[in-house]
């Protein structure tokens, strides 16, 4: 038990450097973020803790780079339910 918590951390702790990468200037650090948070999606049970990041997803729908834009339509694609799928609609 105590090791599914400590997995669980631990991907907490990804997610929140992941957000770090996505808040970045640099667009291939940003890039990068938005791709792993994506894989992550397919992998693991960290839906919840990606939600955090939403605000910070949606703002990147906006970014000069194509690339950039694409990942975080990706990205939101994977994330959206029931509980944010209003939000996200709203701002495509």
């Amino acid at each position: 038990v105590m090791h599914l918590d400590a997995e669980k951390e631990m991907m907490s702790q990804c997610v929140a450097l992941l957000g770090k990468f996505i808040a970045v200037r640099e667009p291939n650090i940003r890039y990068l973020g938005l791709e792993n948070m994506s894989r992550m999606l397919l992998v693991t049970d960290v839906q919840d803790i990606i939600k955090r990041h939403q605000a910070q997803i949606i703002t990147s729908l906006k970014d000069p780079d194509i690339s950039i834009r694409r990942r975080a339509l990706d990205l939101l694609y994977g994330m959206c339910d029931v509980t944010n799928a209003k939000e996200i609609v709203e701002e495509l």
